[in-house]
């Protein structure tokens, strides 16, 4: 069961995790108006992530709502995700004023799909609810196939 201090910090990582697929919905927003030719791909990506933030604010939900059904998993310091989003917000700025193009910006979304898979986020909490089990597969799958989906578009790039 979670509570006290455990409660309080999960929570707090999971609104952070929350704003961080936000900011990363807000990145592929940036490429799909930047790179039009390429924005049905980008805004695929935007409503996706956009769904990963609600999937986590629900999940945060269900820990309040019954925090005996959760157990802590894996400890992180919300700092890791933290820095991804300053990371992200700085790889926003320089999408909005051509600084790169859309191979590179290619290449820092699948860093960005890859970082969040790496890091494990989705262990901080462990539990048998299936509400919780489901949106936490979802969002796993959609990342890894995010992964996938990227990697095919940078290797079209590489052909052309």
């Amino acid at each position: 069961m979670i509570r006290g201090n455990d409660l309080r910090d999960i929570v707090g990582l999971l609104d952070v995790l929350s704003e961080l697929e936000l900011k990363v919905s807000q990145f592929y927003n940036a490429c799909a108006e930047s790179y039009s030719e390429e924005e049905e791909f980008w805004e695929s990506l935007v409503s996706c992530e956009k769904l990963h933030s609600c999937y986590i604010s629900r999940i945060s939900g269900f820990i309040k709502e019954k925090p005996e059904q959760f157990e802590v998993g894996r400890r992180f310091n919300s700092v890791a995700a933290k820095t991804v989003i300053k990371g992200v917000d700085s790889d926003i700025e320089k999408v909005k004023n051509n600084l790169i193009d859309i191979k590179k910006a290619l290449n820092i979304a699948r860093d960005i799909e890859m970082s969040l898979l790496e890091q494990k986020f989705f262990e901080i909490v462990k539990s048998e609810n299936n509400e919780f089990l489901n949106l936490l597969d979802k969002i796993v799958s959609d990342t890894r196939e995010h992964k996938v989906k990227i990697e095919k578009k940078i290797n079209e790039y590489k052909e052309k």
